[in-house]
């Protein structure tokens, strides 16, 4: 008999709680608030499609004999890569300031008497990604030499937008380009690192 008083009791004491949590005060509607947060964001990864690589690690700006077919000519067009894409999200506040932006450094060694050359192309944004203007190429690109290894913006004025994966984006061009005399010019092996941000900063 002791057992079912404990439990009569416990039920007794469940009812009322069930009873007292009713308000008794509903109506034919009700609301409540809600909230969405939306963070900024600023990511970008480098594609190539030579081999479909995400994050290539490695390109070779081979000066092999390609360049020098003729006697009496050393040609330095041979010496691009055509083949990378940027790609990017980036989630931007109401206010104009905090526009996104790409920079891009380098960081090693460039051959002497030649200027890297890095030049993008205007967005290409996939369907439904945002305004392909949302994002401005630098026209004519940046240089880099030895003298000259500072970052600089490549992409300015970046609202809210992705730009799909792979071939999409903002492609580059690498170029090496003749400077000064060519006297300067040694054969050789140099070694760099191409380094891009986003950010607003």
């Amino acid at each position: 008999m002791k057992n079912l008083n404990v439990l009569f009791a416990v039920l007794i004491v469940g009812t009322f709680q069930t009873l007292s949590a009713q308000d008794f005060n509903d109506q034919a509607s009700a609301s409540h608030s809600l909230s969405y947060v939306v963070p900024q964001i600023a990511i970008l990864d480098i594609f190539d499609t030579n081999g479909n690589i995400h994050e290539p690690s490695f390109i070779l700006l081979n000066a092999d004999h390609g360049t020098a077919t003729e006697a009496g000519t050393y040609d330095f067009t041979t010496m691009d890569y055509n083949s990378l894409f940027i790609n990017y999200t980036s989630v931007v506040p109401a206010a104009a300031a905090d526009l996104n932006h790409i920079d891009v450094s380098v960081s090693g060694t460039l051959p002497s008497g030649a200027n890297l050359r890095i030049t993008p192309q205007q967005p290409v944004i996939v369907a439904g990604g945002g305004d392909a203007s949302k994002g401005v190429s630098v026209t004519g690109g940046v240089i880099f030499n030895n003298d000259n290894l500072a970052p600089k913006t490549l992409v300015n004025t970046i609202g809210s937008v992705y730009t799909g994966d792979g071939a999409h984006g903002v492609q580059l061009n690498y170029a090496l380009e003749q400077v000064g005399e060519f006297t300067d010019f040694k054969a050789g092996t140099y070694n760099a690192d191409v380094t891009y941000t986003i950010s607003n900063i």
